[in-house]
């Protein structure tokens, strides 16, 4: 009788977890991208401000001029170098892309340089790729989730984002409008 019990109850642990894993593997396309984009927030935000908006705390005190053009010490703890900022691209975006943005903040733009170790910035804005912290509809296929999202201009406009995961995370690998 005891054998029995053992064995219903291994029966019944193992369907548990089975039932769980199937959820798990159910979830929407729409949900995994909306618990993306909200776990990606403040770094994707922090990105923006750096590479686009300029929304970003500036030394005014410390500054080069590199080119002709003024930049200002990065006063944000976590950005105090090329590096901190790669590491924080390398966190929502995929390496190609991570790459893509910062080329264009270093080398199109120009508008982040480094001296000494030091970061700074130019004291310039950009509207960037204001995001709403939701999709309105996702389709996944792999490892690949391509969404339909909101852009927060002026007037919201329709965008698409895609995602991919790497080692488990989902990161973005393309917006467009």
């Amino acid at each position: 009788m005891r054998k029995q019990w053992i064995v219903l109850g291994t029966a019944i642990v193992v369907c548990a977890a089975a039932a769980c894993l199937g959820y798990r593997h159910s979830t929407s396309p729409v949900q995994i991208t909306n618990e993306a984009l909200s776990s990606l927030a403040d770094d994707y935000n922090k990105v923006q401000a750096m590479a686009y908006t300029g929304m970003v705390e500036l030394d005014w005190t410390d500054s080069i001029e590199v080119g002709g053009t003024l930049f200002f010490r990065v006063n944000d703890p976590e950005l105090q170098t090329m590096a901190d900022f790669k590491e924080v691209l390398n966190r929502v975006y995929v390496p190609s892309k991570a790459e893509e943005i910062l080329s264009y903040c270093t080398e199109t733009t120009g508008i982040l340089a480094e001296k000494d170790g030091v970061l700074y910035r130019a004291d310039a804005y950009e509207m960037g790729w204001p995001l709403e912290p939701k999709a309105n509809a996702a389709q996944r296929e792999g490892d690949t989730i391509t969404a339909d999202i909101i852009l927060a201009y002026n007037e919201p406009t329709p965008g698409t984002l895609t995602l991919q995961k790497e080692a488990g995370v989902w990161k973005i690998a393309d917006l467009s409008m």
